[in-house]
Protein backbone atom coordinates (compact mmCIF):
# COMPACT_ATOMS: atom_id res chain seq x y z
CA UNK A 1 0.00 0.00 0.00
CA UNK A 2 1.36 3.42 -1.05
CA UNK A 3 1.30 6.08 1.94
CA UNK A 4 0.35 9.29 1.77
CA UNK A 5 0.78 12.53 4.55
CA UNK A 6 -0.52 15.96 3.64
CA UNK A 7 -0.36 19.16 6.09
CA UNK A 8 -1.71 22.44 6.51
CA UNK A 9 -1.20 25.30 9.25
CA UNK A 10 1.76 26.76 10.54
CA UNK A 11 5.35 26.20 9.69
CA UNK A 12 7.14 22.76 10.47
CA UNK A 13 10.37 20.93 10.28
CA UNK A 14 10.36 18.58 7.18
CA UNK A 15 12.42 16.76 9.20
CA UNK A 16 9.99 16.09 12.00
CA UNK A 17 7.38 15.16 9.18
CA UNK A 18 9.89 12.72 7.30
CA UNK A 19 12.08 11.40 10.69
CA UNK A 20 10.06 11.90 13.78
CA UNK A 21 10.18 8.24 15.14
CA UNK A 22 6.21 8.25 16.61
CA UNK A 23 4.89 10.36 13.70
CA UNK A 24 5.89 9.54 10.66
CA UNK A 25 4.22 7.25 7.98
CA UNK A 26 7.66 6.18 6.42
CA UNK A 27 9.53 5.46 9.54
CA UNK A 28 11.16 1.88 8.35
CA UNK A 29 9.09 -0.54 10.90
CA UNK A 30 5.73 0.75 9.20
CA UNK A 31 7.17 0.36 6.13
CA UNK A 32 8.59 -2.85 6.56
CA UNK A 33 5.51 -4.39 8.08
CA UNK A 34 3.06 -3.48 4.94
CA UNK A 35 5.27 -3.19 1.79
CA UNK A 36 6.13 -0.08 0.35
CA UNK A 37 9.29 1.68 -1.02
CA UNK A 38 9.58 1.92 -4.40
CA UNK A 39 10.41 5.62 -4.04
CA UNK A 40 9.70 8.56 -2.37
CA UNK A 41 8.79 12.46 -2.66
CA UNK A 42 7.97 15.06 -0.74
CA UNK A 43 6.57 19.07 -2.04
CA UNK A 44 6.36 21.54 -0.14
CA UNK A 45 5.63 25.59 -0.09
CA UNK A 46 7.77 28.16 0.76
CA UNK A 47 5.26 31.41 0.30
CA UNK A 48 7.95 34.28 1.11
CA UNK A 49 10.47 32.57 -1.60
CA UNK A 50 7.32 31.27 -4.34
CA UNK A 51 3.53 30.33 -4.53
CA UNK A 52 4.80 27.16 -7.08
CA UNK A 53 6.44 24.06 -4.38
CA UNK A 54 9.74 23.23 -4.26
CA UNK A 55 9.96 19.21 -4.80
CA UNK A 56 12.05 16.32 -4.06
CA UNK A 57 11.45 12.67 -6.03
CA UNK A 58 13.99 9.91 -5.05
CA UNK A 59 13.83 5.74 -5.91
CA UNK A 60 15.14 5.60 -2.15
CA UNK A 61 12.96 5.45 1.49
CA UNK A 62 13.35 8.42 2.65
CA UNK A 63 15.32 7.26 5.93
CA UNK A 64 18.33 6.41 3.25
CA UNK A 65 19.13 9.45 1.86
CA UNK A 66 21.10 11.36 3.26
CA UNK A 67 20.79 14.82 0.68
CA UNK A 68 17.18 14.39 1.66
CA UNK A 69 17.55 14.29 5.10
CA UNK A 70 20.06 17.47 5.42
CA UNK A 71 17.79 19.39 3.65
CA UNK A 72 15.19 18.67 5.57
CA UNK A 73 16.97 19.79 8.68
CA UNK A 74 16.89 23.26 7.51
CA UNK A 75 13.85 23.55 5.49
CA UNK A 76 10.08 24.19 7.03
CA UNK A 77 7.02 24.71 5.61
CA UNK A 78 2.83 25.97 6.16
CA UNK A 79 1.95 23.00 3.47
CA UNK A 80 3.14 20.10 2.23
CA UNK A 81 2.30 16.48 0.53
CA UNK A 82 4.38 13.31 0.98
CA UNK A 83 4.07 10.46 -0.46
CA UNK A 84 5.83 6.58 -0.25
CA UNK A 85 5.40 4.85 -3.57
CA UNK A 86 4.04 0.76 -3.86
CA UNK A 87 4.68 -0.18 -7.08
CA UNK A 88 2.80 -2.55 -9.02
CA UNK A 89 2.57 -4.51 -12.14
CA UNK A 90 6.04 -4.55 -13.08
CA UNK A 91 5.90 -0.69 -13.35
CA UNK A 92 9.36 0.80 -13.34
CA UNK A 93 10.92 2.08 -10.27
CA UNK A 94 12.20 5.52 -11.49
CA UNK A 95 12.06 9.08 -10.21
CA UNK A 96 9.84 10.08 -13.14
CA UNK A 97 7.19 7.57 -11.30
CA UNK A 98 7.09 9.12 -7.96
CA UNK A 99 4.80 11.27 -6.29
CA UNK A 100 3.87 13.87 -5.76
CA UNK A 101 3.23 15.24 -9.38
CA UNK A 102 3.46 19.32 -9.67
CA UNK A 103 2.27 21.65 -12.15
CA UNK A 104 2.03 25.42 -11.84
CA UNK A 105 0.67 25.75 -7.72
CA UNK A 106 -0.28 22.38 -7.54
CA UNK A 107 1.03 18.97 -6.00
CA UNK A 108 -1.03 16.14 -6.83
CA UNK A 109 -0.72 12.39 -5.03
CA UNK A 110 -2.60 8.83 -5.28
CA UNK A 111 -2.74 5.89 -3.33
CA UNK A 112 -4.41 2.95 -5.38
CA UNK A 113 -5.25 1.59 -8.81
CA UNK A 114 -7.12 1.94 -11.96
CA UNK A 115 -7.97 -0.82 -13.11
CA UNK A 116 -7.70 -2.67 -16.55
CA UNK A 117 -4.95 0.80 -17.28
CA UNK A 118 -3.57 -0.35 -20.26
CA UNK A 119 -6.49 -1.12 -22.02
CA UNK A 120 -7.84 2.20 -20.87
CA UNK A 121 -4.31 4.94 -21.16
CA UNK A 122 -4.64 5.23 -24.82
CA UNK A 123 -8.08 6.58 -24.75
CA UNK A 124 -7.53 8.54 -21.01
CA UNK A 125 -4.21 9.93 -23.05
CA UNK A 126 -5.97 11.34 -26.34
CA UNK A 127 -8.64 13.26 -23.66
CA UNK A 128 -5.63 15.60 -22.67
CA UNK A 129 -4.66 19.14 -24.01
CA UNK A 130 -1.85 19.33 -25.47
CA UNK A 131 -0.30 21.06 -22.54
CA UNK A 132 -1.38 18.13 -20.08
CA UNK A 133 -0.02 15.58 -22.37
CA UNK A 134 3.28 17.23 -22.51
CA UNK A 135 4.00 17.16 -18.81
CA UNK A 136 3.80 13.50 -18.65
CA UNK A 137 7.11 11.97 -18.57
CA UNK A 138 6.60 8.29 -16.85
CA UNK A 139 4.37 5.59 -16.96
CA UNK A 140 2.09 5.50 -13.98
CA UNK A 141 -1.63 5.72 -13.95
CA UNK A 142 -1.58 8.76 -11.62
CA UNK A 143 0.10 11.46 -13.79
CA UNK A 144 -2.49 10.82 -16.39
CA UNK A 145 -5.11 11.57 -13.79
CA UNK A 146 -3.64 14.25 -12.90
CA UNK A 147 -3.17 15.68 -16.62
CA UNK A 148 -6.94 14.83 -16.77
CA UNK A 149 -7.45 16.86 -13.23
CA UNK A 150 -5.53 19.66 -14.64
CA UNK A 151 -7.49 20.20 -18.08
CA UNK A 152 -10.73 19.67 -15.55
CA UNK A 153 -9.55 22.10 -13.22
CA UNK A 154 -8.74 24.77 -16.07
CA UNK A 155 -12.17 24.63 -17.87
CA UNK A 156 -14.53 24.97 -14.72
CA UNK A 157 -15.71 28.42 -13.59
CA UNK A 158 -16.27 28.51 -10.03
CA UNK A 159 -14.55 31.67 -8.43
CA UNK A 160 -13.71 29.97 -4.94
CA UNK A 161 -9.84 28.10 -5.80
CA UNK A 162 -10.37 25.51 -3.20
CA UNK A 163 -14.13 24.27 -4.41
CA UNK A 164 -12.96 24.63 -8.01
CA UNK A 165 -10.23 21.88 -7.12
CA UNK A 166 -12.53 19.60 -4.92
CA UNK A 167 -15.55 20.07 -8.52
CA UNK A 168 -12.40 19.16 -10.58
CA UNK A 169 -11.21 15.86 -8.67
CA UNK A 170 -14.56 14.61 -8.01
CA UNK A 171 -15.33 14.95 -11.84
CA UNK A 172 -12.17 12.98 -12.30
CA UNK A 173 -13.07 10.06 -10.67
CA UNK A 174 -16.51 9.76 -12.55
CA UNK A 175 -14.78 10.18 -15.70
CA UNK A 176 -12.70 7.25 -15.02
CA UNK A 177 -15.46 5.44 -13.68
CA UNK A 178 -17.29 6.02 -16.72
CA UNK A 179 -14.31 5.46 -19.00
CA UNK A 180 -14.04 1.98 -17.16
CA UNK A 181 -17.41 0.78 -17.94
CA UNK A 182 -16.83 1.81 -21.73
CA UNK A 183 -13.82 0.43 -22.21
CA UNK A 184 -12.81 -2.58 -19.60
CA UNK A 185 -16.30 -3.40 -18.27
CA UNK A 186 -15.47 -5.48 -14.98
CA UNK A 187 -12.36 -3.50 -13.94
CA UNK A 188 -12.17 -1.40 -10.15
CA UNK A 189 -11.05 1.90 -9.47
CA UNK A 190 -9.18 2.53 -6.31
CA UNK A 191 -8.32 6.58 -6.04
CA UNK A 192 -7.26 8.40 -2.49
CA UNK A 193 -5.84 11.26 -3.63
CA UNK A 194 -4.36 14.25 -1.89
CA UNK A 195 -4.11 17.78 -4.14
CA UNK A 196 -2.54 20.67 -3.05
CA UNK A 197 -1.87 24.08 -3.69
CA UNK A 198 -0.26 26.21 -0.67
CA UNK A 199 -3.11 27.82 0.84
CA UNK A 200 -5.57 24.42 0.73
CA UNK A 201 -6.02 21.00 0.61
CA UNK A 202 -8.32 18.32 -1.20
CA UNK A 203 -8.42 14.73 -0.09
CA UNK A 204 -10.59 11.78 -1.28
CA UNK A 205 -11.07 8.41 -0.46
CA UNK A 206 -13.32 6.45 -3.40
CA UNK A 207 -13.57 3.04 -5.01
CA UNK A 208 -15.46 1.73 -7.60
CA UNK A 209 -16.52 -1.41 -8.78
CA UNK A 210 -14.28 -3.26 -5.56
CA UNK A 211 -14.31 -6.38 -3.60
CA UNK A 212 -12.21 -3.77 -0.40
CA UNK A 213 -12.46 -0.89 1.06
CA UNK A 214 -10.46 1.98 -0.38
CA UNK A 215 -7.37 2.29 1.26
CA UNK A 216 -7.65 4.26 4.50
CA UNK A 217 -7.23 7.89 4.97
CA UNK A 218 -7.44 10.14 8.71
CA UNK A 219 -6.76 13.13 9.39
CA UNK A 220 -6.32 15.27 12.88
CA UNK A 221 -6.83 18.81 13.71
CA UNK A 222 -4.40 18.90 16.34
CA UNK A 223 -0.72 19.68 16.50
CA UNK A 224 1.10 16.66 15.63
CA UNK A 225 4.43 18.48 14.94
CA UNK A 226 6.53 21.03 16.80
CA UNK A 227 6.23 24.44 14.83
CA UNK A 228 9.20 26.04 14.04
CA UNK A 229 9.73 29.59 15.89
CA UNK A 230 9.64 32.20 15.72
CA UNK A 231 7.83 31.92 12.10
CA UNK A 232 8.56 34.71 9.50
CA UNK A 233 6.71 37.53 9.88
CA UNK A 234 5.56 36.87 5.82
CA UNK A 235 4.06 34.10 6.94
CA UNK A 236 2.52 35.37 11.06
CA UNK A 237 -0.39 37.07 9.03
CA UNK A 238 -1.28 34.19 6.87
CA UNK A 239 -1.16 31.37 9.57
CA UNK A 240 -4.29 30.68 12.05
CA UNK A 241 -5.16 28.39 14.59
CA UNK A 242 -6.50 25.38 12.49
CA UNK A 243 -3.90 22.81 11.65
CA UNK A 244 -4.81 19.49 9.91
CA UNK A 245 -2.77 16.79 8.92
CA UNK A 246 -3.82 14.26 6.36
CA UNK A 247 -2.19 10.52 6.66
CA UNK A 248 -2.89 7.23 5.34
CA UNK A 249 -2.10 6.18 8.60
CA UNK A 250 -3.32 7.43 11.84
CA UNK A 251 0.02 8.11 13.84
CA UNK A 252 -0.12 8.05 17.16
CA UNK A 253 -2.93 6.79 19.88
CA UNK A 254 -5.22 10.11 20.63
CA UNK A 255 -8.52 9.34 19.75
CA UNK A 256 -8.92 12.68 17.82
CA UNK A 257 -8.09 10.72 14.69
CA UNK A 258 -11.10 10.80 12.53
CA UNK A 259 -11.54 8.70 9.80
CA UNK A 260 -13.06 9.48 6.14
CA UNK A 261 -15.24 8.05 4.81
CA UNK A 262 -15.35 5.40 2.14
CA UNK A 263 -17.00 7.90 -0.92
CA UNK A 264 -16.26 10.99 0.29
CA UNK A 265 -14.24 13.84 -0.15
CA UNK A 266 -12.79 16.45 2.78
CA UNK A 267 -11.71 20.23 1.85
CA UNK A 268 -9.10 21.30 4.38
CA UNK A 269 -8.43 25.27 4.75
CA UNK A 270 -6.79 27.12 7.41
CA UNK A 271 -9.60 29.12 9.04
CA UNK A 272 -12.20 26.51 9.35
CA UNK A 273 -11.97 22.27 10.08
CA UNK A 274 -12.31 20.03 7.29
CA UNK A 275 -15.66 19.83 5.32
CA UNK A 276 -16.82 16.97 4.22
CA UNK A 277 -18.65 15.86 1.07
CA UNK A 278 -20.49 12.97 -0.69
CA UNK A 279 -18.71 11.93 -3.91
CA UNK A 280 -21.64 11.75 -6.51
CA UNK A 281 -21.61 11.53 -10.63
CA UNK A 282 -23.96 15.29 -10.26
CA UNK A 283 -21.50 16.85 -8.29
CA UNK A 284 -20.09 16.81 -4.39
CA UNK A 285 -23.12 16.81 -1.97
CA UNK A 286 -22.50 17.95 1.71
CA UNK A 287 -21.87 15.46 4.87
CA UNK A 288 -21.72 15.86 8.42
CA UNK A 289 -18.52 14.96 9.98
CA UNK A 290 -18.00 11.30 10.37
CA UNK A 291 -18.78 10.72 14.47
CA UNK A 292 -16.81 7.79 14.63
CA UNK A 293 -13.15 7.78 16.17
CA UNK A 294 -10.48 6.13 13.79
CA UNK A 295 -9.95 2.68 15.10
CA UNK A 296 -6.81 1.54 13.28
CA UNK A 297 -3.36 2.91 14.54
CA UNK A 298 0.10 2.06 13.50
CA UNK A 299 2.64 0.95 15.80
Amino acid sequence: MSRLLAYLGPPVRLADVLHHPGHSPFRPAVVGENGGGDGFGIGWYVPEVSRRPGVVRIIRPPWSDANLRNLAAVSSSPCLVAHLRDARDREPVSEVNCHPFSHGRILFAHGGRVGGFGRVRRVLLEALSDEAFSMIAGSTDTELIFGLFLDILWARKEVNAHRRMAGALNEVAWRLVATLQGRAPGEGLRFNVVVADGDHLVACRFAWNEDRLPDPLHYLNQPLYDLTHPPPPARRARERSVVTTLSSECLTPDQDWVTVPPGQMILVDRDVEPLHFDMRPGGLVPAPRPTGRALRISR
